[in-house]
Formats: C-alpha cells, sequence, structure tokens
C-alpha cells in the first residue's frame, strides 16, 4: 500500500488541493469543537496573574500597590508583549486580543498534532485518531504538576507547548536550524519550561542518530547536575517567608502526592516503557517512546532523591515534573495513532466504534470542564457578562470605585466555593493585598517573599475579624476597601453586596 506522500505523486494537482482543503477544514472543525467542549475562561487560575500583568503594562497608574508581584513574571516573558502588540491591533480591546491569542494558540497546537503525528504514521485513520485524541484530552491534568496539557486561557505555558510539540516533529526531521529557532523562541515565552524541551529533544536526537547510549549519558549526567546544586545549595539561608510560601506548594513535592497523582507518572512511564520495547529503536515510535521514558524517569529519579520540603529550594523552583507536560502531549499522540491503527485492521465497521468512544471521551471531558467552572460560563466571551456571582462583584468594583483603591480579601479566596478561582486583580482592574495567587510568585522569586508573607497573615481570618482588627492589621498596608462574604458581620460602609459578596470600604 503507498503511503500518503507516494499517493500525492500519483495524483492530479486539483486532487491533491482537494485532498488539502479537505485536511484544512477538518482540523479547523476539530479546533471548533475542542474550544467548545473545555470552554474559554480568560481571567481564571493564573491567566489572572498573566491578565494584570498585562494590564499594568498597557496602563502603568493601575496597581499602584503589589507591583512586584504583578511584574515579576513581565521581566523575563515575552507573553506580555505579544498580547500587547495584539490588543493594539484590536484598537486597544485587551479582552479581544486574549480571545484572538488562545484560538491561535489551540488551533497551532491541533496543527502540531497533525504535524507530529505525521511522522509517527502513515495511515490517515491513525493519524487523525491521534489529532481527535489529543484534542479531546486538550486540558487533561498532568498528573500532581498543577499544570494541564494545554490551559483553558491564553498564557505562556501553553504557547511553550505548542512549541515543544513542533520542537519534537522538527527534531525528528533533524531540521537543526528551524529548531534552534523554535527553541529560542520559547526561551523568550518560558525560560524554564524550555529546559525541559530542550532536555527533550536532545536526548530525542541522540535516539534519532543511533546514540543510544549517549543518550542514557546525558540523562546520568542531568542526574549529577541535581545533584551537584543539591550540594551546593543545601545549606543556603532560607526565609520563614520563602518556606512557607514553598510549603504551601505541596504538587512541587512528590511525596505529597496522593495516590492517584503518582499514578499519573508511573502508569504513564510504565507504557511507555512497553511500547519502547515492543517497537524498538527502528521505528519512530519506538524512539519517541524512550526519549519519554528516558526524560521521564530522569525528572522523576531528580525529583526523589533531591527534591523535597526540608532541601533547598532551588530544585524545588524548577519544579522538574513539569517535565512531563510534554511526555504527556507526546504520549497521547502515541496512544491515538496506536488505537487508530488498531481499528484500521479491523476493517471499516470498527472504526465507527472509535468514532463512538471519541465523542463519549469529548463528552466526558465537556461535563468534567463545566464542573470545574460550574459558576461561570463555559465560554467567557468578550462582552458577556458573567454568571459567576464573584465576577460581577469584581466588575462593579472595576465601575465604581477609585482606580487608587486598595482591597484586602480573604487571601485564599479564588478557593472559596463558587469562586472558579477567577482572579479578583485582573477583573476588577485594582490593587488587592497579597494572596495564594502570589505565593505561587514568591516561590520562584524569593526576593518577594518576605512581602508576600506580611500581607497574607494580614488578611487570614479577614471574615471573622472585627472592625477594629480590620482597621488595625489592614490600613497600615495600603488597604482603603475589603472584599468580604456576603454572611461576614460589619459596621462599615458596604456599598455593593449579592450573594456571596460585600464590597465595603474600611474606615
Amino acid at each position: 500500500m503507498l503511503d500518503a506522500t507516494m499517493q500525492s505523486q500519483y495524483l492530479p494537482s486539483s486532487a491533491v488541493a482537494r485532498r488539502s482543503l479537505t485536511h484544512h477544514f477538518f482540523l479547523l472543525a476539530i479546533g471548533a469543537l475542542t474550544f467548545l467542549v473545555h470552554g474559554y475562561h480568560p481571567f481564571a487560575d493564573d491567566a489572572g496573574l498573566y491578565v494584570a500583568g498585562v494590564e499594568k503594562l498597557l496602563d502603568p497608574t493601575l496597581f499602584p500597590v503589589g507591583m512586584r508581584f504583578i511584574l515579576s513574571e513581565t521581566r523575563i516573558e515575552s507573553f506580555y508583549p505579544l498580547v500587547i502588540g495584539v490588543t493594539k491591533l484590536f484598537g486597544g480591546s485587551l479582552e479581544r486580543a486574549l480571545l484572538f491569542v488562545y484560538l491561535l494558540t489551540l488551533m497551532a497546537f491541533i496543527y502540531g498534532a497533525w504535524y507530529v503525528s505525521g511522522l509517527i504514521t502513515s495511515s490517515r485513520f491513525a493519524r487523525w485518531t491521534a489529532v481527535c485524541l489529543a484534542g479531546c484530552l486538550f486540558t487533561l491534568p498532568v498528573a500532581g504538576t498543577s499544570i494541564n496539557i494545554m490551559e483553558p486561557y491564553p498564557g505562556p505555558r501553553s504557547i511553550v507547548a505548542v512549541l515543544s510539540l513542533f520542537a519534537v516533529g522538527l527534531t525528528l526531521e533533524r531540521r537543526w536550524f528551524w529548531l534552534g529557532v523554535t527553541l529560542l523562541l520559547s526561551a523568550t515565552m518560558h525560560p524554564e519550561l524550555t529546559v525541559f524541551t530542550g532536555s527533550f529533544v536532545l536526548v530525542l536526537a541522540l535516539l534519532e542518530r543511533d546514540r543510544t547510549r549517549w543518550a542514557i549519558y546525558a540523562c546520568a549526567l542531568a542526574v549529577v547536575i541535581a545533584a551537584a546544586l543539591y550540594g551546593f545549595t543545601f545549606h543556603a539561608p532560607v526565609s520563614g517567608a520563602y518556606e512557607a510560601a514553598q510549603r504551601s506548594r505541596t504538587y512541587i513535592f512528590l511525596s505529597e502526592w496522593r495516590w492517584y497523582e503518582l499514578l499519573g507518572v508511573v502508569l504513564p512511564l510504565s507504557l511507555l516503557s512497553v511500547a519502547a520495547f515492543r517497537l524498538r529503536l527502528s521505528h519512530v515510535a519506538g524512539r519517541l517512546s524512550a526519549a519519554c521514558v528516558l526524560a521521564g524517569t530522569t525528572s522523576l529519579v531528580c525529583s526523589v532523591l533531591f527534591v523535597h520540603p526540608a532541601g533547598p529550594g532551588l530544585l524545588a523552583r524548577l519544579q522538574m515534573l513539569r517535565m512531563f507536560q510534554l511526555i504527556y502531549i507526546v504520549g497521547v499522540l502515541l496512544l491515538g495513532g496506536g488505537i487508530g491503527a488498531f481499528f484500521v485492521k479491523r476493517g471499516r465497521g470498527w472504526r465507527s466504534i472509535e468514532i463512538g468512544a471519541l465523542a463519549a471521551l469529548a463528552a466526558a471531558m465537556f461535563f468534567v470542564q463545566t464542573a470545574a467552572f460550574g459558576h461561570s460560563n463555559h465560554l467567557e466571551l468578550p462582552g458577556m457578562r458573567p454568571r459567576n456571582a464573584y465576577a460581577q462583584g469584581f466588575l462593579w468594583i472595576r465601575e465604581n470605585t477609585p482606580r487608587t483603591a486598595v482591597f484586602a480579601a480573604d487571601p485564599m479566596l479564588v478557593f472559596a466555593p463558587g469562586e472558579d478561582e477567577q482572579n479578583f486583580r485582573a477583573m476588577a482592574e485594582r490593587s488587592v493585598l497579597a494572596d495564594y495567587k502570589d505565593e505561587g510568585l514568591a516561590l520562584v522569586f524569593p526576593g518577594d517573599a518576605s512581602n508576600w508573607y506580611e500581607q497574607f497573615r494580614a488578611q487570614r481570618e479577614i471574615a471573622s475579624m472585627s472592625d477594629a482588627e480590620r482597621v488595625a492589621r489592614l490600613t497600615p498596608l495600603g488597604a482603603s476597601w475589603m472584599v468580604l462574604p456576603a454572611s461576614a458581620h460589619t459596621a462599615m460602609p458596604c456599598p455593593y453586596r449579592n450573594s456571596v459578596v460585600l464590597v465595603c470600604r474600611l474606615q
């Protein structure tokens, strides 16, 4: 049987053009379905951190308090100038720019899946299966790392995931110049994740050149480097504030993971090991599987040996288990290609079973995502009034409070029932004292830890404090307004109330 490339040589140019157009149509359709299944939440979770940084760069008068937290990552990531440039193209509409960047990233992921799966298998049906499975599992959590394959919002992690996918394809094709360009773009977007991508493609490149022993040596060298960093930083002084930030991020430490999160690294490595053993290194899927096993095992060994709550902070900040984001992406494509090849061998009648299974998986992911953001619109599109009661309160604050207002709130507000991790700072466009999300930045940038810890502690139990305590603890930090639960007691003037929040002056 002729593969797709050979077949195209015997087709008229018009037929080739029609096939190409058909491919683009179906890829766009898969992208549209992925968007509808997984939703869109531009201000939720870590998206709020990114958006607040963009807002601050667009309007320097915003957020007079908390600039260190807001601007921490803007110093090193090109995501921010990218969004600012797109915002200017859209006439200053940040919400439209965010949607455009997200859709572009989503479609780039779908096209990247098509590109890499075509290098894994010559079967068109298996290739389409891999792309559809990637679309279905778009927001699959990556074990216990606190990130997903892709996020339902625009951000540097998702863009780097797409660039990593193309880097894998370029490595398989041995297009070294464009691989270097891709890694350079990735490094400007997210340096930490690019280290993992570079490590993975190095191992894969060595396997591609039949240098298996050197690939193993490279992984062993990574463990030695981690051991050296551990030894050199073991006695480095760590502030109490930084220790508090580190302890709160249990996803960094493998010892703190739940059993099913551990299964999320053990099971993929086991399946990929079986695939590598059966396919051997003579098959591209076998080499990809072996690269995943080597890179994943290396990050796992380094994490077990050198990253624990009592250890130094440097290796914890690297979050080495996030190597599994790329391993998951490659693993999904390998799994999809294998499933497609399995059903191809069993005839056309079996293909409908696979299509039905993919549809059921997409429906399951839709319900998972709607449950995760159960009090918000599934698609939070520009100009749409939010269904989330917390978000409604945040928008009232944006429209009715002074731009110089500084808010205090429960630092764990993002985990309140029904809040859906909607980011106050990004939605309200007002300063707020440091919260749980800022804690993550304090972990990456230790110089901000003491400032974060002071503000975090001052706001704890804000709902149950007396008004005198609120004034005594919060006004020295610059707070002039409060966001309280609707059930909280206060004699302060509260010009806004809904079913979940009170917005009150602090005076």
